[in-house]
């Protein structure tokens, strides 16, 4: 069966003002064995004026139940021009990479082995923002072709295929929501929307959006009551996924295999141990503070992360340290960190331990690098 991994374009969406974000998807790709194409993001602030004639502004703000942020429009006709490249492009599909994810270390042979099954996907989705109510429609070597009742969000990571991306372009204008919320209207569309799971990737911008600012500081909503129009419009998606699920057949999981797999890898989140559930007790919140780190150092604070999310943990990685944490870690590019640069830690964190040279300091300024 023929390997779609060596040809395929792999297409990284980056502004032009982080090209920190850029160097360290290129390292993570070529991690992987995979070259890519950087594909130059549309600065929604700065473009704004000329695509709002593009954007029916009352619909978005009623569809999403938020005001419409500039970034967001970039961050939707930038998706469409990677769209419009494959269209333009001799391919069958194209890998679409946002410039905040994180590669498992299974993400090439699930790379692999998605773009052999090309006949049971449209878009398929190798990481998420939200995947609820999925619905397994067959086994592609380890892996879980889903489909979903409840809404698959989050465009970090994805595969298209050529003629889905044509009958999108034009479907998909003017702009009336944001871009992953559209494509998860695939009953509408009528296409096959599928997540590959155990996701091979996931999105780590350290708390700290490009799209909706840290800790989502930029999103404005109005009033609960002013927004039962969008609660109403969420309820009656979930009933007309339902019913395109239905119509199709996919309502009942399939353990069916969809394509012949010799060898095929095991995902790590399936072969590491689990945690005893006295450790996960214990600590059931990481918060790793990693502040100005260069691209290696920060690569290796990613890796630590995933490792304790597959053992089960919630990790968070950001500047500041979780309110909920149970362990907090502060990761810095320098041997000694002044009091002032310390983030404030939860008040039940009463004690701190750090190494150094692997040996224990028990005075929490002095913070190893």
């Amino acid at each position: 069966m023929p390997d779609h991994v060596d040809t395929l374009p792999v297409w990284v969406i980056n502004l032009d003002r982080s090209p920190e974000r850029m160097a360290r998807m290129d390292m993570g790709l070529q991690a992987q064995g995979l070259v890519c194409r950087r594909i130059s993001a549309i600065d929604g602030r700065a473009e704004f004026d000329r695509l709002a004639q593009k954007i029916d502004r009352p619909a978005y703000e009623r569809n999403m139940g938020q005001e419409l942020l500039p970034v967001k429009v970039g961050c939707y006709f930038s998706h469409l021009a990677a769209w419009q490249l494959l269209v333009d492009y001799d391919q069958e599909m194209a890998l679409i990479l946002e410039d905040d994810v994180v590669f498992h270390a299974d993400f090439r042979d699930a790379l692999t082995l998605a773009t052999r099954a090309i006949e049971h996907w449209d878009i398929l989705r190798l990481n998420r923002a939200w995947a609820k109510l999925p619905v397994c429609q067959g086994r592609i070597g380890p892996y879980r072709l889903n489909t979903y009742i409840g809404p698959c969000t989050g465009n970090g990571a994805y595969l298209i295929r050529r003629a889905t991306a044509r009958k999108l372009l034009d479907a998909m204008m003017p702009q009336t929501r944001a871009t992953d919320q559209e494509i998860n209207r695939f009953f509408v569309h009528n296409f096959y929307l599928r997540g590959l799971e155990p996701f091979p990737s996931h999105v780590e911008d350290f708390g700290d959006s490009q799209i909706t600012g840290r800790n989502h500081v930029e999103v404005k909503k109005p009033a609960a009551l002013h927004r039962l129009p969008y609660y109403g419009m969420k309820a009656s998606n979930y009933l007309r996924r339902l019913l395109w699920v239905l119509w199709r057949g996919e309502i009942w999981p399939k353990g069916r295999t969809l394509i012949p797999v010799i060898d095929a890898p095991t995902p790590p989140s399936e072969i590491l141990p689990k945690p005893c559930n006295v450790w996960r007790a214990i600590l059931p919140m990481i918060s790793i503070s990693s502040r100005d780190l260069p691209i290696k150092p920060a690569a290796m604070i990613y890796q630590l992360g995933e490792i304790w999310r597959e053992q089960g943990h919630q990790v968070q990685i950001a500047r500041d340290f979780h309110p909920a944490a149970d362990l907090c870690i502060l990761h810095h590019d320098r041997t000694c960190v002044s009091p002032a640069d310390i983030p404030a830690a939860p008040a039940k964190i009463i004690t701190g331990v750090t190494f150094k040279d692997g040996i224990e300091n028990t005075n929490p300024r002095q913070i190893a690098a």
